[in-house]
């Protein structure tokens, strides 16, 4: 149940640039700055049991694995289904483009370095 509303389906999304409105390029440097910003916490997914009254228990179904990683509040800008569920695309274009910039940061380095 991806979008939370109790209809269980699977929605793939379309990789392929004929399938997008491309809206611009990520600013590397706001990329990293975003992602040094997120906590990366040690969870486990609650049980229906363990939620509060009327809350409908979300996650993998696994109780049991120690997972690590952001919670939606925190990164907002890594999560889709209105906000709720993490967005392994998003999450993949901000760590690129934050390699993108410690790769930028380090060849000024390099350079510094034997100049």
């Amino acid at each position: 149940d991806a979008a939370g509303n109790g209809v269980t389906s699977w929605a793939a999304a379309a990789s392929s640039e004929r399938y997008k409105r491309l809206l611009g390029v990520l600013d590397p440097k706001v990329a990293l700055q975003r992602i040094l910003s997120v906590p990366v916490n040690l969870f486990r997914y609650r049980t229906q049991e363990e939620m509060p009254e009327g809350v409908r228990a979300r996650g993998t179904g696994d109780y049991e694995t120690v997972y690590a990683g952001p919670v939606a509040e925190q990164a907002p800008w890594a999560m889709h289904h209105k906000g709720g569920v993490f967005s392994p695309v998003s999450a993949f274009g901000y760590a690129s483009a934050s390699i993108m910039e410690l790769h930028k940061r380090i060849a000024v380095l390099e350079e510094l370095a034997t100049s």
